[in-house]
């Protein structure tokens, strides 16, 4: 799996380390080679490197390598968060689209993954016995799952 460009907004990390709303990383225009990502501390490395791949867990704030243990809503700031990431994996290119919404009365997450169709939209991924890409967790971890 090639991380290829990932856009977050509504993160502890980006708002509270880069005094920014959102940020993107396009790593497509990135050198080959070892890349290091320098800041003090606070500035927002580990929100970007715990967010570099389609799963729904940030590695570094988990409790055990599960996304049941683990809650994005800890990092979120403000009532709406977002994670887009575009991915390539075995030759296919991907995009996971996560976003979060805390209007006050009830907390609501949809996970999305498309795949890239020929002729460069984005689709909903759809796996071979049926299962569609529909904004469900579960079903958004199936999907993941087939696809890696």
């Amino acid at each position: 799996m090639r991380p290829l460009k990932l856009t977050l907004a509504g993160f502890h990390g980006v708002r509270d380390g880069m005094r920014r709303d959102s940020v993107t990383l396009d790593l497509t225009t990135l050198p080959p080679g070892l890349i290091a990502l320098v800041g003090p501390n606070g500035a927002g490395k580990t929100t970007l490197m715990d967010n570099l791949h389609p799963y729904p867990i940030m590695p570094s704030h988990a409790s055990k390598m599960s996304a049941d243990a683990f809650s994005y809503w800890g990092h979120l700031c403000g009532t709406r968060g977002e994670k887009d990431l575009e991915w390539e994996h075995a030759g296919k290119q991907s995009r996971s689209a996560s976003a979060f919404r805390d209007p006050g009365k009830s907390r609501k997450a949809e996970y999305y993954l498309f795949e890239k169709g020929a002729n460069g939209d984005w689709v909903p991924l759809q796996l071979p016995d049926g299962t569609l890409s529909d904004g469900k967790a579960d079903t958004y971890n199936r999907c993941i799952e087939a696809v890696m």
